[in-house]
């Protein structure tokens, strides 16, 4: 195999220094007629190994309606092969659904 040329990366491939944001989840939203904002967040857990954590939020993401429908498509499709490999079930997506039940409207 040939030694691969780090200066001739090929353009499919995203940058080396690609942005990348990790979260546990989200937080919070709002939204407007066009926009919806969302509240990145993850968990941190206490510096002093207190055993405490706290949510955090650390990013807001905002997107047009018509992108959080076709994004919401995207993650029924990612969604969708987890369950097929077994690394999801539908136990677990049943019980983050039942999580958001009482949030306020």
């Amino acid at each position: 195999m040939p030694a691969l040329d780090l200066e001739e990366v090929p353009s499919q491939f995203p940058p080396a220094d690609l942005p990348t944001v990790f979260c546990d989840g989200f937080s919070a939203y709002a939204h407007s007629p066009q926009f919806v904002k969302l509240y990145l967040a993850r968990v941190d857990p206490s510096l002093n190994a207190t055993g405490k954590s706290q949510l955090q939020v650390i990013q807001q993401l905002v997107m047009p309606i018509p992108g959080v429908v076709n994004a919401l498509a995207f993650f029924e499709v990612i969604f969708g092969r987890l369950r097929e490999q077994g690394f999801a079930s539908d136990g677990d997506l049943e019980a983050a659904r039942a999580s958001f039940r009482d949030v306020p409207k």
